[in-house]
């Protein structure tokens, strides 16, 4: 819905100073996957909340229900994925956390329909979704801190295992959905993540396992395969500017801490 920005030129030497070293696999590029994004099942693992229909909204949108049938769902879970599919029915959709403005959090910040780069860099990687600028920390080779508190992207802690970056994310939020469906989640959210290259170097593969017993009634899996892109940087995108429903034209809500959190 908002539209992409010029290129900012700043990202393309961090780019380059930022190549992983030979013996790491080399995620240096833009990657982008397809716009109707939704977790793909794992073969072996209960299947991620899916969509069940297309809805037509005749103007530029293209929405999908999730299924509140899903057997990995707790009832109020599915009870929020049904008043979600049910607000699109009827052309009043619950506006999403990437509609609001609100963080993406983990692993719907995986669902995000614009380039991201990865910045291997020592002791830590970095990763960077040009969707409304969101930015990403991981540590490496280092364990979690004891208690580490709330936040919409947690503590993420990283390694490699030959040719996998493995990311291990927990206290997040309970504020985000972890797909495009409102899929809620509580702060017991447990996040891996193991990203590959595929085809050649072509293809990036995603794979996520979630872990949330007060959401989840089992362990869940899902893939998102991205692939390289060719342009130059990443472009400024302002979540702010032009931030309107396509279908009501109303202007969503931009949301603000109560207290103020500065």
């Amino acid at each position: 819905m908002r539209p992409w920005f010029l290129a900012i030129a700043a990202f393309a030497p961090i780019v380059a100073a930022s190549a992983a070293p030979a013996e790491m696999p080399d995620f240096t590029g833009n990657w982008l996957h397809s716009p109707i994004a939704q977790f793909q099942p794992v073969p072996g693992s209960p299947a991620p909340v899916r969509g069940k229909r297309i809805v037509d909204a005749t103007n530029l949108q293209t929405l999908i229900e999730g299924d509140e049938t899903s057997p990995i769902l707790q009832p109020w879970a599915a009870a929020q994925v049904a008043k979600r599919a049910e607000s699109r029915r009827v052309g009043l959709q619950i506006p999403t956390q990437t509609e609001e403005c609100r963080a993406s959090g983990v692993p719907g910040v995986l669902t995000l329909t614009a380039p991201v780069q990865f910045l291997q860099l020592p002791g830590e990687t970095v990763i960077i979704y040009q969707r409304d600028h969101q930015v990403r920390h991981i540590a490496m080779n280092v364990p979690h801190t004891n208690n580490p508190p709330l936040a919409w992207y947690g503590e993420s802690v990283g390694h490699y295992e030959g040719d996998t970056l493995v990311i291990d994310t927990i206290a997040l939020k309970g504020m985000s959905s972890v797909d495009t469906f409102g899929t809620p989640h509580t702060d017991a959210l447990h996040v891996v993540e193991r990203y590959r290259l595929a085809g050649d170097g072509k293809k990036l593969e995603a794979t996520i396992r979630v872990e949330d017993t007060g959401a989840f009634t089992s362990p869940w899996s899902g893939v998102m395969i991205y692939d390289r892109v060719n342009v130059p940087a990443l472009s400024e995108e302002i979540c702010a500017e032009n931030n309107f429903d396509v279908v009501t034209k109303k202007s969503y809500p931009i949301p603000t801490a109560t207290p103020a959190d500065f």
